[in-house]
């Protein structure tokens, strides 16, 4: 409880309410040593690395626009509504989010003007990542599939909160205002390529 509430809370329990709460069985320092020995089975692994602060040292990396930033943390959060890519890492799924963001062609038309070219994987992001082309790709196909299909609960309730979030003035409405994203843009500037479809 006490490892709980400091992690979680904002103003947490202090150990004396601690052994208050357990009615004096045990002593502060007894509370203090369980705590630590907890803690150190656990080897102080008591969270898992979320997708958010990849998402942002990777656009950082990239150098990328605030359309970009913002493509990019679409589909991100879009990823989280889908069971598809639970068996991605976080950092995959921002890395491959990322990719798509950059090599989005009305996102190219936007800031670059007709006509111009995708950037492909970017090398220092590969540099960065320490993923490879394909690794990268494959999760972008499941990616750029899954938003443009409407996610749907077992009980058929479409889950629109994500897209209508970013279809707002503050957010560039990357959701409605740009096309879906196609990791085959990507794709094709890697011929030699070939993607492991399982």
């Amino acid at each position: 409880l006490l490892i709980a509430c400091k992690y979680e809370e904002i103003y947490p329990p202090e150990v004396r309410d601690c052994v208050y709460i357990t009615d004096r069985a045990y002593s502060r320092q007894e509370v203090l040593d369980m705590e630590q020995d907890i803690l150190q089975r656990l080897q102080f692994k008591i969270t898992v690395p979320t997708a958010y602060p990849f998402l942002l040292r990777f656009l950082n990396v990239s150098n990328a626009s605030s359309l970009v930033r913002y493509a990019a943390h679409y589909y991100m959060e879009r990823m989280l509504q889908e069971h598809d890519l639970l068996c991605h890492r976080p950092s995959l799924v921002c890395a491959a989010s990322v990719i798509l963001a950059l090599n989005n062609p009305d996102i190219q038309r936007q800031e670059n003007g007709m006509g111009t070219e995708t950037p492909g994987i970017l090398p220092v992001l590969l540099e960065y990542t320490e993923f490879g082309s394909a690794e990268i790709l494959e999760c972008a196909e499941i990616i750029a599939r899954k938003v443009g299909e409407e996610p749907v609960t077992a009980s058929r309730r479409q889950l629109v909160a994500v897209k209508r979030k970013y279809d707002n003035r503050k957010y560039l409405h990357v959701s409605t205002s740009l096309g879906l994203p196609d990791h085959n843009h990507i794709l094709s500037k890697y011929p030699d390529l070939v993607l492991d479809r399982e």
